[in-house]
Parts: structure tokens; C-alpha cells; sequence
């Protein structure tokens, strides 16, 4: 739950970051978020890759939460991560349908 005092705290939720379009959107929106108002962390389930390397000398970037094709114990590993870090919101960004392959 968001808090007045403190910034929404925002998870991107995306498979990995290699140099492509959808990548390249995800930095440029987290990067021009009003850091008042939220606080952007990215999860990349896989090797964060290219732009994952690079936007984590900026915000929190957490990765190879899955650690093979059919990983279940990824869900807990994310609760895990969630609880711990307080999130607010989670956004998926074309992670749902790749998570398991």
C-alpha cells in the first residue's frame, strides 16, 4: 500500500533486457518517471542483458529469478522479492506469455 510519505513503488516485471524496441521504451519511461511520485524497480527473470546492465547503474534491477524453462518456484522467489522490497504496483511488460519458455 502507497504510503503519502514516500513514492509509489513501482515493479516492471519483463523476461530480460536485450537491445530492442520494447526494452528501449521500458528505459526511456522509467528513466522520465516523476521520481516524487514513484520509485521504478525492474525484475528481468532471465539475464538482464545489454540495457538491463545499464539501467541498473540507475534504479534497482534484480535478475535470473528463473532458473529453468519450467521454474514454478520463480512465484515464490517473486512474492519473496515483492514483500521484501514493499512494492505497490507490478507492471508486466510481455513477461506473462514468455515465462515459461
Amino acid at each position: 500500500m502507497n504510503h503519502p510519505d514516500r513514492p509509489l513503488k513501482v515493479m516492471f516485471l519483463q523476461t530480460s533486457m536485450p537491445v530492442g524496441g520494447a526494452e528501449v521504451l521500458l528505459v526511456n519511461l522509467v528513466r522520465r518517471l516523476d521520481r516524487s511520485r514513484f520509485s521504478p524497480e525492474i525484475v528481468c527473470l532471465k539475464d538482464p542483458g545489454p540495457l538491463g546492465e545499464e539501467i541498473a547503474r540507475e534504479i534497482p534491477l534484480h535478475s535470473n529469478l528463473l532458473r529453468h524453462k519450467l521454474d514454478l518456484r520463480v512465484l515464490p522467489r517473486l512474492a519473496r522479492l515483492m514483500r521484501r522490497r514493499k512494492v505497490d504496483a507490478v507492471v508486466t511488460v510481455g513477461a506473462g506469455d514468455k515465462m515459461f519458455w
